[in-house]
């Protein structure tokens, strides 16, 4: 729960970052950096192959 709720945070926090700077990267492309830089204890929860 820890980690979820740390990495959620963050998560948050760099949306609002990129909203507030222009939103270089396209919505897709901070998913996916987003996404990387998620602990495998929660990335493993998601099914990407559903």
């Amino acid at each position: 729960m820890f980690a979820i709720r740390f990495n959620a945070y963050g998560g948050v926090n760099v949306t609002k970052d990129w909203l507030e700077n222009g939103m270089k990267e396209s919505p897709e492309q901070l998913g996916k950096l987003i996404f990387s830089a998620m602990p495998l204890p929660i990335k493993k929860h998601f099914h990407l192959d559903e």
